[in-house]
C-alpha cells in the first residue's frame, strides 16, 4: 500500500493538472456542446390522488434527454421511471441483478455485471452507482456486446447506461430479514442512503450492515459416511459429528461508501467515489475422531484382542474456519468533451486484506502414549479433556490494485454515409499481492508484483444509411478493434476483432462479430496462500462412496496465458404492428486455450488427467485432494440462445369516461413519468417509436362535454423468457487425454454435467403501486459416468427454481397515507426465493442418493422468505 499510494495521489495530481489547463482552453475558447443528445418526444402526465378535484397536467413536450447514448447499435430494452418503480427494488444493484437476463454477456464466459456508463459517459467502477435510490433515475438503456468496445470496454460486455433526473433528494432507510422454511438460517440488513442531486452536482452516503446464522448439517439431517465396521466406537454414532459441521457459516458484512460529483463546467464532471468494508464468517469443520490403538493386554481392554478405538472428541473445542476480509477502495473518473471529442480518465486504487484461520486437527500422541503405558482409559467419556487448544493453520493476504485508464471517442472523418468512429484508449495497471501462510506442512511467503500497459483502438466505419447513401441496403456499419497488453510476468498479449451492425429492413437487425484475446491468470490464482481445510465431504467416483478428506485451495504459479476466440452471429426483430415486441436469436461458438479453470468434479477422468493432484492412502482410500487452479488444453462450446422480451402499458380510466378540458399546471416532478409512453421505447436516435399526441394518453375532452374529473391510471407487465440450447461442450485437459464431453457423461464441476437446454424467465405486473415479479430457471438433467461407464453413473435430474416478490409503494395509496402518515413514502416488499422448494434429485444406477449429492448439500438454504421494509424521507 505504501508502494501504491503515491502514485494514486500523483495520478490525482496529474488530474487536476489536466483539468486547470482544459479549464482555460475553454475559457479562451468557448464552444457549443458536441456531446451527442437524443431527441425524446414524451407526454408526461403527472397523476393527482384520488381525492383532487383538479385534473391531472397533461403536457406534450419536446424535449432533449441529456446523457442518452446515441449509436447505430440498437438498445436490447429502455426502461423508463415508472418501468424501473414496476420492479420494486432498493438500489441500482438490485435492479441490475433482477435485470440480469438482460444485461448478462450471452457468450457463456461469466463475464459477470455489464459495462455501466452514468449519463452516457463511463464512470470509474459500478460502485459508484451501486447504493443508488432507483427513484434517482430517469432512465436505463440496455445495449449488446457490441457497443462494448466504442467506450473502452472488453468486447464480452453487455453495456448499461443510467440517466439521472436532473434535481432529487431523498433519505432512506432500509430494513430486512429473512429465513429458510427449512428453519436454521437467518439472515438481516438494516441500511441508510442519503442522495441528492442538483443538476450536474450530486453527492451519495450510503451505510450498511448484513448478519447471517449459521446453518449446521443436523439443521438439514445429513447422514454423515458410516464408520468403518472394523473400528471400536464409543457412544459414536456418524450423525453426532452433523452438529458441529456448518454448510452455511456465520456472517457479518458492514460497509459504507461516499460518492461526490461535481460539473465543474458545462463541459466537464468529476466524480470521486470511497468505499470500506468489512466481512467475518466463522464455520465449522467437525470433531476431532482420532483412533487408538488398544492392545490386549491393556487394563482397560475387556475384549482379549487388540482393538482399534474410534473416539469423536468435543475437545478442546469444535474445529472452526474463520475469515476476515477488509476492502478499501479510492476511486476518481473526470470527463469532458471537446468539439469532435469524448474523453474521460478513470483512476481506481483498491486493497483487499484476508486472513484465514483453520483448526488443525488435534495431536493425539500423549493421549496414544498414555493409553500404551496403562494409565488412560481409551474409553473414559472425558477423555480428550486435557487436550491443548489446537494450532492453527493461518493463511494471509493483502492484494493491491491501482489502474489509471484514459479513453477518447472522436469523429475523425465524415463519409457520404455518416461519421467514422474512432475509440482509443490507454491503461495502466500496477498489482501486488503479498501472501503467506503456516501451516502443517511448514511455512511459506510470496509476493507477486504485476504491471499492464495496455492500449486498444477501435474503429466504427458507416457503409450505408436508409435515407441517404446505398439506401437500398438499409443501415450498415462495420467495425474493427485491436488491442496490446504488456505484461511484467506474461510478455505481450494481444486481441483483435471485427464485425458488422446491419438493419436490412426496418425492424430486422443483424449483429455478426469475431474477437480473439489473449489473457493472464489473476495474480490471485497466481499466489494465493495456500490453504488446507479438513472434514471436506467429496464423493469419490472410483469407490462409489462419499468421504471427509483434506481439500487443499491457494494458487498456483505455473499457471499459462489463456487464448480466446469468439464468435457471435445474433438477430433481432422488433415489429413495427406490435409495439414493445422484440424477438432474439444469437449463435455463439468459443474455443479458449490453456484455460485456467478451478480444479474440476473428482471423476475417474479428472484423477487420470492430473494424477498428482489426487492423494489415497495403501489401501485405495481418498485422503486428500489438490484444488487449486488448473490449465485445460482447450474448451470447445457451441450454443443458440432465442428469446423474446415484451412490454406492454396500458391506462386504466375511472368509471365515468373522460372529464373536462381544464389545462393544469405543467411541470415535471422528479420521479414524474418521464419516459416513453404507449408509444413505445427511444430508438436508437433517441427518438419516440410514434407521435407524440399517439401516446399522450386520453384527450381533454369527451364527447358531449362534462365536467367529470378523471384520474388515469398507468398499469404494465412484461415478460422476458430465452431458451439455450448448447450443442457442443468439450474440455480436453491435457494433450494426449481423452476429451471430455460435457453433455454426455463428464463433469468439470460440482453440479453433475452442462445442461443441453436451459430456459431463464422474468417477468412482472404493476399497477397503482402494487407489483408482483417473477424470476425462473430451468436446467435439464444431466450424467456424470464413473469407473464403470453406465453402470456407476449419477443421474442429475431437470430442476426448475421458481423466485417470487411482491410489493406495495404506499405513496401510490393516498387514501392509507392520509389516514396513516407514517406510510409515506414507505414501501413494503415479500421476496420468496425458491418458491417450490426445488432441489436437485441426484441418484446412482441403483437409485440411490450418494450422501454427498443428499439436498442439504446441494441446496442447503431451499427456500427462503425475506421481508423488506424501506423508508424514504
Amino acid at each position: 500500500m505504501k508502494q501504491l499510494l503515491p502514485r494514486y495521489c500523483a495520478a490525482q495530481i496529474a488530474i487536476a493538472i489536466a483539468l486547470l489547463s482544459h479549464q482555460a482552453v475553454a475559457q479562451e475558447n468557448p464552444a457549443q456542446s458536441d456531446e451527442p443528445v437524443a431527441s425524446d418526444s414524451t407526454v408526461n402526465v403527472p397523476l393527482p390522488p384520488d381525492d383532487e378535484d383538479e385534473q391531472a397536467d397533461i403536457v406534450v413536450t419536446g424535449a432533449q434527454v441529456r446523457g442518452a447514448v446515441v449509436t447505430e447499435v440498437p438498445p436490447i430494452e429502455e426502461l423508463d421511471a415508472q418501468d424501473i418503480e414496476s420492479y420494486g427494488v432498493a438500489s441500482l444493484g438490485e435492479l441490475l441483478a433482477v435485470i440480469s437476463p438482460q444485461t448478462n454477456s450471452g457468450r457463456g464466459r461469466g463475464s459477470g455485471r455489464p459495462a455501466v456508463l452514468l449519463n452516457g459517459r463511463r464512470i470509474s467502477g459500478f460502485r459508484e452507482l451501486a447504493q443508488f435510490p432507483p427513484e434517482a433515475i430517469k432512465r436505463v438503456q440496455i445495449f449488446p456486446e457490441e457497443l462494448a468496445l466504442s467506450y473502452g470496454f472488453r468486447p464480452d460486455q453487455r453495456v448499461i447506461n443510467f440517466i439521472l433526473v436532473d434535481d432529487f433528494s431523498s433519505f432512506a432507510m432500509d430494513g430486512e430479514y429473512g429465513i429458510a422454511t427449512q428453519g436454521g438460517r437467518g439472515e438481516g440488513e438494516i441500511g441508510a442512503t442519503y442522495t441528492n442531486i442538483d443538476g450536474g452536482d450530486r453527492i451519495v452516503l450510503d451505510i450498511e450492515y448484513q448478519g447471517a446464522t449459521a446453518l449446521r448439517e443436523s439443521e438439514r439431517n445429513i447422514v454423515q459416511p458410516e464408520f468403518d465396521p472394523s473400528l471400536t466406537t464409543v457412544d459414536s454414532d456418524p450423525d453426532d459429528a452433523s452438529e458441529f459441521r456448518t454448510l452455511l457459516p456465520t456472517r457479518q458484512r458492514f460497509e459504507s461508501s461516499a460518492t461526490f460529483g461535481w460539473e465543474l463546467s458545462p463541459s466537464t464532471s468529476l466524480t470521486v467515489n470511497g468505499v470500506y468494508g468489512t466481512e467475518d464468517t466463522i464455520g465449522q469443520n467437525g470433531l476431532n475422531a482420532p483412533i487408538f490403538d488398544v492392545d490386549a493386554t491393556n487394563p482397560f481392554n475387556t475384549s482379549g484382542t487388540d482393538l482399534e478405538v474410534l473416539r469423536l472428541l468435543n475437545e478442546p473445542r469444535t474445529l472452526l474456519q474463520q475469515q476476515d476480509v477488509e476492502t478499501f477502495q479510492l476511486s476518481s473518473s473526470l470527463n469532458g468533451r471537446r468539439p469532435g471529442i469524448l474523453w474521460s480518465l478513470t483512476g481506481d486504487y483498491e486493497r483487499i486484506e484476508t486472513e484465514t484461520r483453520i483448526d488443525r486437527l488435534a495431536d493425539t500422541t500423549g493421549l496414544q502414549t498414555a493409553i500404551d503405558a496403562g494409565t488412560l482409559d481409551p474409553f473414559s467419556p472425558v477423555l480428550g479433556a486435557g487436550l491443548l487448544p489446537p494450532e492453527l493453520d493461518i493463511a494471509r493476504s493483502v492484494q493491491q490494485t491501482f489502474t489509471m485508464k484514459g479513453t477518447a471517442t472522436m469523429r475523425p472523418l465524415t463519409l457520404p454515409t455518416g461519421d467514422v468512429q474512432l475509440t482509443a484508449d490507454g491503461e495502466f495497471t500496477d498489482l501486488s499481492l503479498s501472501a503467506s501462510d503456516r501451516t502443517a506442512l511448514g511455512f511459506s511467503s510470496s509476493d507477486l508484483g504485476r504491471t499492464i500497459g495496455a492500449g486498444t483502438l477501435n474503429l466504427e466505419i458507416p457503409l450505408a444509411d436508409r435515407n441517404g447513401v446505398n439506401s437500398a441496403l438499409g443501415r450498415l456499419s462495420i467495425n474493427g478493434n485491436l488491442g496490446v497488453n504488456e505484461l511484467s510476468d506474461f510478455g505481450t498479449l494481444t486481441s483483435f476483432g471485427y464485425g458488422l451492425n446491419w438493419e436490412f429492413t426496418p425492424g430486422w437487425t443483424l449483429q455478426a462479430s469475431f474477437i480473439r484475446t489473449e489473457t493472464a491468470p489473476t495474480v490471485g490464482q497466481l499466489g494465493n496462500p495456500l490453504i488446507v481445510t479438513p472434514n471436506v465431504p467429496i464423493f469419490d467416483f472410483t469407490n462409489n462412496q462419499t468421504v471427509l478428506v483434506d481439500s487443499i485451495s491457494g494458487g498456483n504459479a505455473d499457471l499459462l496465458a489463456e487464448e480466446q476466440r469468439d464468435v457471435k452471429i445474433g438477430l433481432t426483430w422488433r415489429p413495427e404492428t406490435i409495439d414493445g415486441l422484440s424477438i432474439v436469436a444469437e449463435f455463439f461458438r468459443n474455443r479458449s486455450f490453456d484455460t485456467t479453470a478451478a480444479f474440476p468434479t473428482l471423476t475417474p477422468e479428472v484423477e487420470a488427467a492430473f494424477p498428482d493432484r489426487v492423494f489415497r492412502d495403501a489401501a485405495g482410500n481418498l485422503t486428500a485432494v489438490d484444488q487449486r487452479p488448473v490449465n485445460f488444453a482447450r474448451i470447445t462450446s457451441d450454443s443458440v440462445r432465442y428469446g423474446i422480451n415484451y412490454r406492454k402499458r396500458w391506462r386504466k380510466l375511472p368509471q365515468g369516461g373522460f372529464g373536462g378540458g381544464r389545462r393544469g399546471r405543467g411541470r415535471q416532478q422528479g420521479q414524474g413519468a418521464g419516459g416513453p409512453p404507449q408509444g413505445g421505447p427511444t430508438n436508437a436516435a433517441g427518438q419516440n417509436g410514434g407521435p407524440a399526441t399517439q401516446a399522450g394518453g386520453p384527450p381533454r375532452g369527451r364527447p358531449g362535454g362534462g365536467g367529470r374529473r378523471f384520474r388515469p391510471r398507468i398499469g404494465r407487465w412484461n415478460i422476458s423468457i430465452f431458451h439455450r440450447i448448447r450443442f457442443t461442450e468439450t474440455v480436453l485437459p491435457a494433450p494426449g487425454i481423452a476429451e471430455f464431453d460435457l453433455l454426455n457423461g463428464s463433469s468439470i464441476s460440482g453440479a453433475g454435467g452442462v445442461p443441453r437446454h436451459s430456459v431463464e424467465l422474468e417477468g412482472g405486473w404493476f399497477f397503482n403501486g402494487v407489483g408482483a415479479r417473477v424470476t425462473a430457471d430451468f436446467e435439464d438433467g444431466t450424467r456424470v459416468d464413473g469407473v464403470g461407464g453406465g453402470d456407476d453413473s449419477l443421474d442429475f435430474n431437470p430442476i426448475a427454481t421458481v423466485n417470487l416478490r411482491a410489493f406495495i409503494n404506499f405513496d401510490s395509496r393516498p387514501k392509507w397515507t392520509e389516514n396513516m402518515p407514517f406510510l409515506k413514502g414507505a414501501r413494503l416488499s415479500v421476496r420468496i426465493n425458491n418458491l417450490f422448494d426445488a432441489q436437485q434429485n441426484v441418484r446412482d444406477a441403483l437409485g440411490n442418493v450418494p450422501l454427498r449429492f443428499q439436498p442439504g448439500f446441494v441446496d442447503p438454504l431451499g427456500r427462503f422468505i425475506e421481508i423488506d421494509i424501506r423508508k424514504r424521507f
